[in-house]
């Protein structure tokens, strides 16, 4: 079966493999939030369907940048992070 294997934390991002019918991928998603591990399987599986490779997918995940104030996080004067 498909899915994410060995989702960890790196950075303010994910490192994990994912696999699909395509294959087996190392992606490296740069932003936080658990959520965005569930929205990477879902472009694996719109553009697998469609026929793009699964190391153009993971080339695109990585450069990902958000919009501005999206998911920022920010370090508050008494050492509070916020998101």
């Amino acid at each position: 079966s498909g899915g994410a294997k060995h989702a960890r934390r790196q950075g303010h991002g994910w490192m994990l493999s994912v696999e699909s019918p395509w294959g087996t991928q190392k992606l490296s998603l740069p932003s936080p939030g658990r959520f965005n591990i569930l929205n990477a399987l879902f472009a694996v599986a719109a553009a697998g369907h469609v026929g793009v490779s699964l190391e153009a997918i993971a080339n695109a995940l990585r450069g990902y940048v958000a919009p501005p104030m999206r998911l920022e996080i920010l370090k508050s004067a008494k050492a509070a992070t916020i998101l």
